[in-house]
């Protein structure tokens, strides 16, 4: 069989996020930083700095202030001294709840001064229950220069983070100011002199963080493979999270990008109300599959998944035909749990399995060590 992590729910590019506005969706939390009223403090409430490493000096500052603002008569301006600086909505005090399953798109605008060198950015990353970062549910915005200010003066920032994520209940926002020693790493030589904007300045306002539909697709089956006296299906469930109607498209092609079914529906009804439905794959010959399912509202693409799944020949006496003479490896995180691939050999009518052995090094105390060469028949 080869590699199996190929055969893994995954999600596609994330939507087109250029409009300036969202459709079928919900504010969760809008930061306008309009709080002076009710909030004497020179930082805006539940804002924290964070301590990235080198480079990010304690003197590095942040405060709210009317000199620059996107709305309303306030923004959040970081003064990075020389460094570089961020801050964060403190996870401790103030978590954003998110839902498993759905996406979320951050929204924000950002003003730069004396800041040629420098590059601001919003990041987004999502916990567990226990307040735990999510490996991998870290996502940023693109870097924004001085020159990528609109005709208003502002530039907009973006994030956009999948809910591919099951564990996830929380998520944390960020905005960071860098200097070009943090932000261009790829392009640094060890004797390389890099800018710092001492004067550098920027103002953050009017960052929205956007609920869009919770939606789902599955097979079912371990390692998304059907056997082969199996009916493939996929599932498909969606959660809205407003009153539009959604517009569903589902398609799947084979290995040779060949059409196999392609289907279009509209998805209507109430808010938080959960909508699945079971599509049958009948006569499928044995193969690789794509799924790729769109959810659009008022023509625009709003979420989008993708799934592969496999379907394997029937049993018959010649190997070459049954898949007899496949293996399962299982050599790496991708390979998943032990049990699933012990089912998956079952599927296969796997002759071989390869899994990683370790052994004590006697040299090391107590540490082990994996053997240099695993292969085994």
């Amino acid at each position: 069989m080869g590699r199996s992590d190929v055969l893994v729910n995954d999600l596609a590019h994330p939507p087109d996020t250029t409009r300036t506005q969202l459709t079928g969706q919900r504010v969760m939390q809008m930061f306008d930083f309009e709080e002076r009223d009710i909030h004497s403090e020179k930082l805006p409430m539940f804002w924290v700095k964070t301590k990235i490493g080198p480079g990010f000096p304690h003197y590095s500052r942040g405060q709210l202030d009317s000199l620059n603002k996107h709305g309303g008569r306030y923004s959040f301006k970081l003064i990075p001294d020389g460094g570089s600086v961020a801050f964060e909505y403190d996870r401790r005090q103030r978590l954003l709840r998110v839902k498993a399953g759905s996406d979320t798109q951050v929204n924000g605008y950002v003003h730069l001064e004396k800041a040629k060198g420098c590059r601001a950015q919003m990041i987004c990353v999502l916990t567990d229950r226990l307040g735990n970062e999510i490996p991998g549910s870290l996502h940023a915005s693109r870097l924004v220069r001085e020159s990528d200010h609109g005709p208003d003066g502002w530039a907009r920032l973006e994030v956009y983070v999948p809910g591919n994520f099951p564990q996830a209940r929380f998520m944390t926002v960020g905005i960071q100011l860098l200097q070009e020693a943090q932000w261009n790493k790829q392009d640094q030589e060890e004797n390389r002199i890099t800018q710092r904007n001492i004067h550098a300045a920027a103002w953050f306002d009017d960052i929205a963080v956007f609920q869009l539909p919770r939606v789902l697709l599955r097979s079912g089956k371990p390692y998304n493979v059907f056997d082969g006296n199996e009916q493939a299906s996929v599932q498909v469930e969606v959660e809205g999270v407003g009153t539009l109607d959604y517009e569903v498209k589902l398609t799947v092609t084979d290995s040779d990008e060949q059409m196999i079914r392609d289907e279009a529906w509209v998805l209507t009804g109430v808010e938080g109300e959960v909508k699945i439905r079971t599509f049958d794959l009948k006569n499928l010959s044995a193969g690789l599959y794509l799924v790729k399912l769109d959810i659009y509202s008022s023509g625009m693409l709003i979420a989008s998944r993708k799934l592969r799944f496999a379907k394997l020949a029937q049993l018959h006496s010649d190997p070459l035909i049954s898949g007899q003479g496949f293996g399962v490896i299982m050599m790496d995180d991708t390979g998943g749990d032990l049990e699933s691939a012990i089912e998956l050999t079952h599927l296969l009518s796997a002759r071989l399995i390869k899994i990683p052995v370790w052994r004590r090094n006697e040299n090391q105390g107590s540490s082990i060590i994996s053997a240099g060469k695993t292969d085994f028949d």
